[in-house]
């Protein structure tokens, strides 16, 4: 029978407590950037407002997890990375979406470019050493969770002006 269990208990290492330091800083300055682009650009106008504490709800999360992350599990959070492609799908789908949207059209599509633009720069490729790999990760997955939030929050907007779910 125990040949049936793999055996994938073997763990990596922990983050050092410097590179750990570096994960709290990161999303520091992702959790300010979140809060400027909310404001600069009044995405709080939009429905689901309380959807817009996501990205710092996690990114908080993070934060306080930094001294349990490892290689291993960055390898494991970045191994498929489908976010960019469901972009390009979901532009169709806005286009639709803003000719027929009912509420604030400038905000709306202001909403749309800011989620694209955070997921174009979350494809940029960086190239850095090993050691400084985790940052371009970490700063990635934080543009990618800022965008699909946005991305979030503009359907429910729609769902919610266009369909009365208030």
């Amino acid at each position: 029978m125990d040949d049936i269990v793999p055996k994938r208990n073997i763990k990596k290492k922990c983050y050092s407590q410097r590179r750990s330091w570096s994960v709290k800083v990161i999303y520091i300055i992702l959790i300010i950037i979140w809060i400027a682009i909310v404001l600069l650009f009044q995405l709080y106008k939009l429905s689901a407002k309380i959807l817009l504490l996501i990205p710092i709800l996690l990114f908080i999360f993070t934060i306080f997890n930094s001294k349990n992350l490892s290689e291993d599990v960055e390898e494991e959070m970045t191994r498929i990375i489908l976010f960019p492609m469901m972009v390009v799908v979901g532009l169709a789908l806005f286009t639709w979406m803003h000719t027929n949207y009912l509420g604030d059209k400038n905000l709306f599509m202001k909403a749309i470019f800011i989620a694209i633009i955070l997921i174009m720069f979350s494809s940029y490729d960086l190239w850095t050493s090993r050691k400084n790999l985790f940052v371009v990760k970490h700063l990635s997955s934080g543009l990618q969770t800022m965008s699909l939030t946005i991305m979030i929050i503009v359907i429910i907007s729609f769902v919610s002006i266009n369909y009365n779910f208030n």
